[in-house]
């Protein structure tokens, strides 16, 4: 065997000049980093570069939270079973870093729930702000398996805000750097929706406030936080 493998390669060598072999050598070496790429990609490590999930491993280390389930947390301040790139890349706005800025479990009549409240300061205003506020979900019935933006759909239990089947998708976006009294006061049905607390039945099985990723985001620390 080893002797064919010398006969191929002298044949090629005999056959190939020096411009072949580096256009060869070229074109392997783009297939081994294009392989390389994807198997990062697929084991959620970020692409070396990118401002949108730049690593902010030292913001989040605190969180508060008051469920009844211990949960393991990541560096960030959020469950360890958690994709954060997935959850960067659903959150509204441009190139930018991501901030989690709180999150819950939640049970309601057998269903799991799992919600985050997102923030990402781009790079340049994009003619509505630099910070894209974002209430995502991620439901593990669905067959997709992805967080979304949640939405809202205007029934006569939300009548008073709109047109029966308006559709309301759950984001914000902020032209100058929101405090705490302007991201609180966007936590209502007709913009990010939502709460810190169990309003429609449901119970928090583990929640939490990243405090220090809050702290970067809006220049000041929380006031609010979940209620078993």
């Amino acid at each position: 065997m080893a002797g064919w493998w010398r006969g191929v390669i002298g044949f090629a060598s005999r056959r190939m000049d020096r411009n072949t072999w580096l256009i060869f050598g070229y074109f392997v070496g783009s297939l081994l980093l294009l392989a390389l790429a994807a198997f990062g990609k697929r084991q959620g490590v970020p692409p070396s570069g990118d401002p949108e999930i730049a690593d902010k491993s030292d913001v989040t280390l605190s969180a508060k939270y008051t469920g009844e389930e211990p949960t393991e947390l990541s560096e960030r301040g959020v469950p360890q079973s958690w994709d954060f790139w997935a959850i960067s890349d659903a959150t509204t706005g441009g190139p930018g870093i991501v901030y989690v800025l709180a999150w819950s479990i939640s049970e309601y009549e057998g269903h799991r729930g799992e919600s985050c409240l997102t923030m990402r300061v781009l790079e340049n205003d994009n003619g509505y702000g630099r910070w894209c506020a974002s209430h995502l979900y991620f439901d593990r019935s669905d067959g997709d398996h992805k967080w979304r933006e949640s939405m809202v759909h205007v029934t006569r239990r939300y009548e008073t805000i709109g047109f029966l089947g308006r559709r309301i998708w759950n984001s914000k976006d902020f032209k100058e750097r929101p405090g705490n009294t302007e991201l609180y006061s966007a936590m209502g049905v007709e913009e990010l929706n939502w709460s810190f607390r169990n309003e429609h039945g449901e119970k928090f099985v583990s929640c939490g406030v990243c405090e220090k990723s809050w702290l970067e985001v809006t220049g000041e620390k929380p006031t609010r936080f979940f209620e078993p």
